[in-house]
Parts: structure tokens; C-alpha cells; sequence
């Protein structure tokens, strides 16, 4: 039962970073710009289905060599890295040269904010990708709970750059705090992997 508590807390936490900033956006600013908002975030959030992809494709060959191969598990890791940093570049490259050609084509109206947005969001795509080797690795050796930390850490320090930016940079401001609080987390996340003992071994 205990084991479910760190889980339940990484799936509560990832739902609140990504969608606590259309609440702000809404207190302080109203629905025309969380729309705005939404619209060049939900472009960049399909993307994510990549990492996603890899995460469920390298997940058991990952498990296999992380019990029977530490070496490999290693080297696998560090190739993961590298294949999804050059994958990122790309989908972030195709975003930028599509989104405004699919915004025009499937919503009337001028979206020039949107549009913007969405340029300004590509870090995004590369922290996220960049994101998912780190995260089986954390799966993998145990981290959970530490992992529930840095995602708690990263809410509130969200959070209280938004209640600052918000009223002064606007959407702007969301951006940037979400960028931030990626940054944030990949920063705790490699750390958590690369400079902490595994649960359960002696390495």
C-alpha cells in the first residue's frame, strides 16, 4: 500500500504542473487569453505522444539490462539521451515551421497571439523529450519518492512565479514560469538518477 502513495502523488503532481497554470491564467486574465493560451500548449503538448512512444518501446529492454546488466543498462541510458535530444530538435523544428499553417487551417479567427505562443513553448518539446530516459531511470532504481519531492518542489516554485509574473507579463509570464519549472525538474530528476545509490543494491 505504501508503494501506491509515491504513484498516486507523481500522477496527481503531473496533472496539476501542466494544467494549474489555465486556473491562474483564468483568476487573473479571463477566458479569451486561457483559450489563447490553451490552444498553442495543447499543439505543443501533441508532440509529447514521442516520448511517450519511447518510454513504453525502451522500458523492458531497459528493466532487462538494469537486473542483469549494469554496464549496458548504463550505456543504453546515455544513447537514450542523445536519440531524444535529436529528436526533439526536429519535432520542435516541424512545430515551428506547421503550427501556424494548422492553426489558420483548423481554427477561424486571428490566433497571432497563439502563434506566438507556441514559438515561445518549443523549449518545451526538448525538455520533455530529454525528460523521458531520466524518467525510467527513476522508475527503474527506485526514486520514486524523491521524484513526488522535486515535483512538489517545482508546483510551488510554479506557482509562486506565476502569482508574480502573471499580473505584470501576462501569458508571457505563464510561459515562462512553465519553462522554468521544466528546467527545474530536469535539473532535480538528473540529479536524482545520476548521484544516488539505487534502492535495494549496493552499488
Amino acid at each position: 500500500m505504501l508503494d501506491l502513495i509515491p504513484i498516486s502523488g507523481v500522477t496527481i503532481f503531473s496533472f496539476a504542473y501542466l494544467y494549474i497554470d489555465l486556473f491562474l491564467i483564468q483568476i487573473y486574465l479571463g477566458y479569451g487569453d486561457v483559450g489563447e493560451y490553451q490552444l498553442a500548449f495543447r499543439i505543443v503538448l501533441l508532440t509529447m505522444i514521442a516520448p511517450e512512444i519511447f518510454n513504453h518501446l525502451m522500458l523492458p529492454r531497459m528493466s532487462q539490462q538494469y537486473k542483469q546488466d549494469r554496464t549496458g543498462y548504463l550505456q543504453t541510458f546515455r544513447n537514450s539521451m542523445v536519440v531524444m535530444l535529436c529528436l526533439s530538435l526536429i519535432f520542435a523544428g516541424m512545430t515551428y515551421l506547421l503550427s501556424g499553417f494548422v492553426i489558420d487551417v483548423l481554427f477561424s479567427g486571428d490566433h497571432t497571439n497563439s502563434k506566438q505562443y507556441v514559438v515561445l513553448l518549443l523549449p518545451l518539446i526538448v525538455l520533455r523529450f530529454i525528460g523521458a530516459p531520466i524518467g525510467i531511470r527513476i522508475l527503474l532504481e527506485g526514486f520514486f519518492f524523491k521524484r513526488l519531492a522535486a515535483m512538489g518542489a517545482a508546483i510551488v516554485v510554479g506557482v509562486t512565479m506565476n502569482l508574480i509574473l502573471i499580473p505584470h507579463k501576462g501569458v508571457y509570464g505563464v510561459i515562462y514560469s512553465t519553462i522554468t519549472v521544466h528546467i527545474l525538474l530536469n535539473v532535480l530528476y538528473f540529479a536524482i538518477a545520476t548521484r544516488t545509490k539505487p534502492v535495494g543494491t549496493s552499488l
